[in-house]
């Protein structure tokens, strides 16, 4: 990792502002009520993180993008599906803390709606548009409780796919490694095969013919060294 890594830092904040949404829904669950306070600084949360968010997302495609190159840094494979993940799962953070305003201003909406309707109309009139608030209430929170299942089962979806991907290469490269243990194991017998006939010439050659048969190896030897190097 990068020292100092700006994606961290950006981390760090988005993590601190879910957990500073989540101190405000816990006080104001404690208290049984939300007050107008709380709503505007958990819209200003809010905007501070999706901010921050964004900027996490823009970061992760532009290694992507760049082939998992940033800032002269190269970014395995792992790495960058870390920083996918770490996104999705604070992608689901951002989700919620909007899930909970929209349902406060949803609810304070019906409320000043049936308190509206209450003074306007009698009090069956007022029963009934209560009735009716409640039950447009509950079919707007269930359309998002079901907007953010879709987005987590298109998540799961994607982390799957990338495991499916990593999984075939993985076989790819164990496949590529025996046959170059094959190889190997090859090269060796021949090699192994080649040392046996050395020795048996330089059995049967005398001492000199030793001696210019070392020589003639150590030029072809030095010969080759100059060709790859040239």
């Amino acid at each position: 990792m990068l020292e100092n890594d700006p994606f961290d830092e950006v981390v760090k904040e988005l993590r601190e502002s879910i957990t500073q949404a989540k101190v405000i829904q816990g006080k104001a669950a404690q208290k049984g009520v939300v007050t107008a306070d709380n709503v505007i600084e958990l819209r200003n949360v809010h905007a501070n993180a999706t901010e921050n968010l964004e900027m996490l997302r823009e970061m992760t495609s532009a290694i992507e993008n760049r082939g998992g190159r940033f800032e002269g840094k190269f970014f395995s494979a792992n790495e960058m599906l870390n920083r996918q993940n770490t996104v999705r799962s604070l992608e689901s953070g951002v989700t919620e803390i909007d899930l909970f305003i929209r349902d406060i201003e949803a609810k304070n909406k019906a409320r000043a709606e049936v308190a509206r309707k209450r003074d306007a109309y009698s009090p069956q009139a007022a029963k009934d548009d209560f009735v009716q608030t409640q039950e447009h209430a509950q079919r707007e929170e269930t359309e998002l409780q079901d907007q953010v299942l879709d987005r987590l089962s298109y998540g799961l979806q994607e982390l799957r796919e990338t495991g499916v991907n990593i999984n075939d290469e993985l076989v790819v490269q164990d496949a590529m490694l025996n046959d170059i243990d094959r190889d190997m194991s090859g090269v060796q017998v021949r090699l192994r095969a080649a040392n046996q006939k050395v020795d048996k010439l330089l059995a049967s050659m005398s001492n000199k013919g030793k001696i210019c048969t070392i020589i003639s190896l150590v030029l072809i030897l030095l010969f080759l060294v100059m060709f790859v190097f040239n």
